[in-house]
């Protein structure tokens, strides 16, 4: 068994044993997996699924783990605005960047590229998801454009990374409309696919 199984094994158990935090567990980690390059350390979409699962099972109301999705969200993206925005002199000295300048690089050229659209966009792209608000807020992308595009894109993404984990958890707990629940989920998953490859191929990154 792997390093990776072992951990996500250990989330379950605390986050099955701590259900009365769910709530502000998914609303942190859709934060973490928003904030600056944490998301990229942190298997945020994995421990989302583990909460949105436990939430399913009864423990929280649908409406309040999508809030709490887009509430982390959105808090995530506009933290990074805010940080690329009043320390954009120090970024490139600030490590990663100061070992990987090319990330600047490649964000700001994919900023330019797309305007305002690489907002959204990056919040479904892995690689470029964690830098996308800071290069907005480096380039000093006006407040309101951006906080408009950091909202809409969390309304799209918050049901997409919750409704899989939780109509999965909620088909268990509810035997009576289990058919509905997993074709729910399964809807869910595959329209998550088609948008992940069509925008990956899309705005793929130049190198």
């Amino acid at each position: 068994m792997d390093w990776t199984s072992l951990q996500d094994q250990a989330a379950w158990q605390w986050m099955a044993n701590h259900q009365a935090w769910l709530a502000p567990l998914i609303a942190g980690i859709a934060f973490i997996e928003s904030f600056a390059l944490v998301g990229i350390v942190v298997p945020g979409v994995v421990l989302l699924y583990i909460a949105a699962f436990l939430a399913g099972s009864g423990t929280l109301p649908l409406s309040t783990a999508l809030f709490c999705a887009f509430a982390g969200a959105v808090i995530g993206d506009g933290s990074s605005y805010f940080i690329g925005r009043y320390f954009h002199h120090h970024l490139p000295h600030v490590w990663p960047f100061s070992r990987h300048r090319e990330w600047l690089a490649r964000g700001e050229h994919f900023f330019y590229e797309y305007g305002g659209i690489s907002v959204v966009v990056a919040r479904f792209l892995g690689p470029i998801r964690p830098v996308m608000p800071l290069i907005a807020g480096s380039l000093f992308m006006p407040r309101w454009l951006f906080f408009s595009l950091n909202i809409a894109s969390a309304l799209c993404w918050a049901p997409l990374y919750i409704l899989p984990g939780y109509t999965a958890g909620a088909a268990i707990e509810d035997s009576q409309q289990w058919k509905s629940y997993v074709i729910g989920g399964v809807i869910a998953l595959i329209v998550l696919g088609i948008a992940m490859i069509w925008l990956r191929d899309r705005f793929r990154l130049k190198q």
